[in-house]
């Protein structure tokens, strides 16, 4: 039975992101889904999240040679920071535009036809008076279902 397109691609994301040494020693490999652990979070870090579908994929059911549309999902990846450590926080986000801008693979089940960035982002923020900075990108996903799948 195939994966769910999300978890699929979240599994995708994490190891790709995780493979890279530059961006693993920018964070310590600190790379978290959803959220930072309030215990245990450690700081500079990447934090993923499922945004949802794109609007110029969602309901997609064309069918190409590498498959079935499933449609484009959206995806934030961001670097997060601590005490306005800008540069880092800028360092992490090229890193993960360098990762994931324009780019291809596979699943077990899906063929990942491109990846593109959606929407930048930039977000302060303080918290139990800590001041936190985001820097990074909304990314829309392209997924095709691999004939047999």
């Amino acid at each position: 039975m195939p994966v769910v397109p999300i978890t699929a691609m979240r599994k995708w994301l994490m190891a790709r992101l995780k493979a890279d040494f530059t961006l693993m020693r920018l964070v310590s490999g600190a790379i978290y889904y959803n959220r930072v652990p309030r215990i245990n979070g450690r700081y500079p870090c990447v934090l993923i999240a499922y945004q949802g579908l794109s609007p110029n994929g969602a309901g997609a059911t064309a069918v190409v040679p590498s498959g079935r549309v499933v449609g484009a999902l959206l995806f934030i990846a961001q670097g997060v920071v601590r005490e306005g450590d800008t540069s880092t926080a800028e360092a992490i986000a090229a890193s993960l535009e360098r990762l994931l801008g324009g780019a291809t693979g596979d699943t077990e089940d899906y063929r990942i036809e491109g990846i593109r960035q959606s929407e930048p982002i930039e977000i302060p923020e303080t918290d139990n008076e800590i001041d936190y900075e985001r820097l990074g990108a909304i990314y829309a996903i392209s997924l095709t279902t691999k004939i047999g799948a």
